[in-house]
């Protein structure tokens, strides 16, 4: 088993590989892990799937860290087309904004990412044009229509925008390309998150205040991934005698 998993190094990055099931297919495609350093951020796992049988691949990135003490909130002026390729890392639990056009993608809607702030749009518009070709309703593929065109504009920088990375576990990251000095171009805020962001990350203290009684009769919510798809879902739990 030495040989299957060896020692990963930040310093000299070393690609492992990994036999593992598609959860497509239900053949056996390869897993690739890299840990790398991004610099003026931290150590993270970059991972990508691949099924030679199906087709099928996927990407995603892990930071190789706890979630930080606070909060993360990095407010862009993109202006340029260096504003465009500036490199972000986006987790999972991280949520997207551009305010000037009303666009905002969630969290745990996507797998974590290396990218940059073009490639956040770019996959924006390529997730809407799939939903704007399925779409049999006429109205509803207008706005579709009119909003990537708005997306689009944004993309050839034919007006400047602000794009916001709001993430509650403090582990997201917008490149300063004036590193390690100030960036006039971007806000960055460090905040403290409230009892509801540390419950969605999983790391609420428990209340030893809480009777026995009281737990039995409460159902027990927390976010996870479906085991088959890998898509978001919820799974509750409930005490019972």
């Amino acid at each position: 088993m030495g040989d299957l998993f060896p020692a990963l190094s930040a310093d000299h990055p070393e690609v492992t590989e990994l036999e593992s099931l598609c959860l497509r297919c239900r053949e056996n495609g390869t897993t690739r892990l890299l840990l790398t350093k991004i610099p003026f951020y931290r150590e993270v796992v970059v991972m990508s799937f691949c099924c030679d049988h199906c087709g099928w691949q996927n990407s995603e990135l892990q930071p190789a860290a706890t979630v930080q003490p606070t909060g993360v909130r990095c407010e862009l002026s993109v202006r340029t087309r260096q504003d465009l390729n500036r490199q972000v890392v986006k987790t999972r639990d991280a949520v997207v904004t551009v305010p000037d056009v009303e666009l905002e993608i969630p969290a745990r809607t996507q797998e974590g990412s290396v990218t940059t702030v073009e490639g956040l749009l770019q996959r924006a518009v390529q997730g809407l044009e799939a939903s704007l070709a399925d779409c049999a309703e006429e109205a509803r593929a207008g706005k579709l229509s009119d909003f990537v065109g708005r997306l689009r504009d944004l993309l050839q920088l034919r007006r400047q925008f602000r794009l916001v990375l709001d993430d509650p576990s403090g582990n997201s990251f917008v490149e300063n390309p004036q590193a390690p000095e100030a960036d006039p171009c971007m806000v960055v805020q460090r905040y403290q998150r409230t009892a509801q962001q540390d419950a969605a990350l999983g790391i609420a203290e428990s209340s030893s205040s809480v009777q026995d009684d009281d737990v039995r009769d409460d159902v027990l919510g927390f976010a996870t991934n479906c085991s088959e798809c890998q898509a978001p879902c919820e799974t509750r739990m409930k005490l019972t005698q």
